[in-house]
C-alpha cells in the first residue's frame, strides 16, 4: 500500500511540474497554430459581454463586497480589464473555494489584465488537464502567460 501511495505521489509531482513548465510550450503552439489559421475564434474581443467589477462583486462572497475598501480593491484591480469574460472563464477552472474571498478575487482579476483572447486560456487548460488548472495560481499563470506576461 505504501508503495501504491509513494507512486502515486511521485506521478503528481511529476504531472505539476510538467505543467508548469509547458505552459509557455502550450501557448506557444496555440498561437502558432492561430496564426496559421488552425483554430477558430470563438470570442468577439471587441465588446465585453459583462462589467469586471459587477462579475468580480458577484463572484465573491456576500460579505466580500459589502464595504468600500473592498469594492475599491476590486475597482482598482479591474482597471485595464476588458469586461469580466475573464474572470467567467477563470471560474470554471476553479473551485467557488479558490475564489471567495476578495484578496482571491483581486488575484484572479489581476491576472487578467492585458488577456483578450479567452481560447488560448481554454486550449492551455485543455492540453494540461483537470489538474494542471484546478487551482488559482495556476490558473493564475496561464492567465499571464496568454495575455503576455
Amino acid at each position: 500500500m505504501k508503495k501504491l501511495l509513494a507512486v502515486l505521489t511521485l506521478a503528481l509531482l511529476s504531472q505539476t511540474a510538467i505543467s508548469s513548465e509547458s505552459v509557455q510550450t502550450i501557448v506557444d503552439d496555440y498561437y502558432f497554430l492561430k496564426t496559421i489559421n488552425k483554430l477558430e475564434d470563438k470570442h468577439d474581443t471587441c465588446y465585453p459581454t459583462s462589467s469586471c467589477f459587477k462579475t468580480a462583486c458577484d463572484s465573491v462572497g456576500r460579505f466580500e463586497c459589502d464595504d468600500q475598501n473592498e469594492m475599491d480593491a476590486l475597482r482598482v484591480a479591474c482597471r485595464g480589464v476588458w469586461g469580466g469574460d475573464c474572470i467567467t472563464q477563470s471560474k470554471k477552472f476553479l473551485h467557488q473555494f479558490e475564489y471567495d474571498d476578495n484578496e482571491e478575487m483581486v488575484d484572479i482579476v489581476n491576472s487578467c489584465r492585458g488577456l483578450y483572447d479567452l481560447q488560448c486560456v481554454a486550449y492551455t487548460c485543455q492540453r494540461l488537464g483537470t489538474f494542471g488548472c484546478d487551482d488559482r495560481e495556476e490558473i493564475i499563470r496561464v492567465n499571464r502567460t496568454c495575455a503576455g506576461y
